[in-house]
């Protein structure tokens, strides 16, 4: 079946439907109780840190969101322990060693809990301008409430990501002179990512994406991890994969 949605987490699936889409969705990944106990972490962070409370290391970004990235080391199990089961889960792990076809990978190093707010119109800028990130990256991506339209939802450009691998490639040693924004011209036929809450997207960053527009008073709440190849990996070793990568 062409679709990248699934009802069930699944190695194998949503390794295949990452190749040939660029995305994967697993749709009521988390319910019920636990789905609560991520909202009160995510709403009791979001809090601290707004009374400038928290005391742990983290960093703050504001364009109509609250962004907040904190390290690995600090989502433990004391501190965040429903943050930490899910995106350190096992599952997790085996399907970023699956994707990189590597176990070195920086496994979710980073987590980032944001709520994009609403804004009287679309912004011009990063992140809510079509693009694919400089950083070669699979993202763990959680919907913490319901979003339709008015929430701005995350929308891609579904098979857009090996054309956009193939000129992240030109630019491997120097990164900075990549122009990673995409001609809107070309992101006409985008999906928007409506779902419920608790449906977990699992995506590559070289698809072309972007955040959407929140409107009449909305929101959107996620967590999102970070994965990528370990810093450790040999750059020759990292050509190997990518060339593999475009004939699989």
């Amino acid at each position: 079946m062409d679709t990248y949605k699934l009802d069930e987490f699944n190695v194998e699936k949503i390794n295949s439907m990452l190749s040939r889409f660029g995305i994967a969705q697993v749709d009521n990944y988390i319910v019920g109780h636990e789905l609560n106990n991520l909202l009160v972490e995510f709403d009791n962070l979001q809090a601290l840190v707004q009374q400038d409370e928290f005391e742990f290391p983290h960093q703050v970004d504001e364009i109509c969101c609250a962004n907040i990235r904190l390290e690995k080391k600090i989502v433990n199990t004391n501190n965040f322990p429903h943050s930490s089961a899910l995106f350190f889960s096992e599952a997790f792990e085996n399907l970023s060693k699956r994707y990189f076809k590597t176990s070195s990978v920086s496994f979710n190093e980073e987590l980032f809990y944001c709520k994009h707010n609403e804004s009287d119109q679309r912004i011009n800028s990063l992140p809510y301008i079509f693009h694919f990130d400089k950083m070669h990256t699979l993202k763990y991506f959680l919907y913490l409430n319901d979003v339709g339209e008015e929430n701005g939802p995350l929308e891609v450009v579904l098979r857009s990501h090996k054309q956009n691998c193939r000129l992240r490639k030109k630019y491997l040693r120097n990164l900075q002179d990549l122009d990673n924004v995409v001609d809107p011209s070309i992101c006409a036929e985008n999906t928007p990512l409506y779902a419920l809450a608790g449906t977990l997207f699992v995506f590559d960053t070289d698809i072309s994406h972007r955040a959407g527009h929140v409107m009449n008073g909305s929101y959107r709440k996620v967590i999102r991890g970070h994965t990528r190849l370990s810093s450790g990996s040999k750059p020759g070793n990292f050509l190997s994969r990518i060339n593999n990568y475009f004939t699989n």
